[in-house]
């Protein structure tokens, strides 16, 4: 994968730093692809973009993963705060403009606080996204979740999380199946908090995203991940 922009100003919304990854013989002239958006955590904010490359799916991509996935990791600026939805939208809006995006395979994914943010994000943008996973992330309030229903989901949480604690995503994939969500749980019996790295290392999950777009199961023989 190779690394394409660091950082945009956007109008009316905060300026993000982020990290564009794209497959390596991606060019202007390539066919639309599949946009993945990674939402980090804690310990990637502030204004050293280095910092996102520390863990999740940034890493494996710096490690050599490849994916035939547009890859956009945005970097929260603030320490203590939530992502900014308003801007992350524009951002995203921003990517679709800007490459070679399939509209109907826009996924996302987050991790801790990251995790949250992409709860919130698709419980907000129902209609964009084509299929979720999060991992060990706080969880929306709950009664939201059938805004999301519809949409194919992954959790991902270990059962001896100290930081966000299991019964916050137990509680969240309850909700969404009382709802009919086919919603895919795993628990990690062993798991702290940080699981991030074996989940983005199985390609079984890209491949499960891959299977998505809006609104109906695609051709994921278009798209395999070896």
């Amino acid at each position: 994968m190779k690394l394409l922009d660091r950082s945009v100003h956007l109008a009316s919304a905060a300026s993000l730093n982020y990290l564009l990854y794209a497959p390596d013989d991606y060019s202007a002239n390539s066919p639309n692809l599949p946009l993945m958006v990674f939402l980090h955590g804690g310990g990637g904010c502030g204004d050293n973009i280095e910092l996102v490359k520390r863990h999740g799916l940034p890493k494996e991509l710096e490690a050599g993963l490849q994916l035939p996935f547009i890859v956009l990791a945005p970097q929260n600026p603030h320490i203590k705060q939530f992502w900014d939805e308003v801007a992350l939208i524009a951002l995203i809006n921003h990517i679709v403009e800007e490459h070679n995006i399939d509209r109907t395979r826009i996924y996302l994914t987050g991790i801790s606080r990251g995790g949250y943010g992409a709860w919130r994000l698709a419980i907000n943008n129902p209609r964009l996204f084509a299929a979720l996973a999060v991992i060990c992330g706080a969880s929306a309030p709950y009664v939201y979740a059938g805004y999301i229903a519809h949409m194919p989901i992954q959790v991902y949480h270990g059962a001896k999380d100290a930081i966000i604690p299991l019964h916050v995503s137990e509680q969240m994939v309850e909700a969404l199946r009382r709802r009919g969500c086919d919603v895919r749980f795993t628990i990690f019996p062993e798991g702290a908090h940080a699981i991030w790295d074996e989940v983005y290392k199985d390609k079984q999950l890209y491949n499960w995203f891959l299977r998505y777009n809006l609104g109906c199961q695609g051709d994921e023989d278009n798209y395999q991940v070896i």
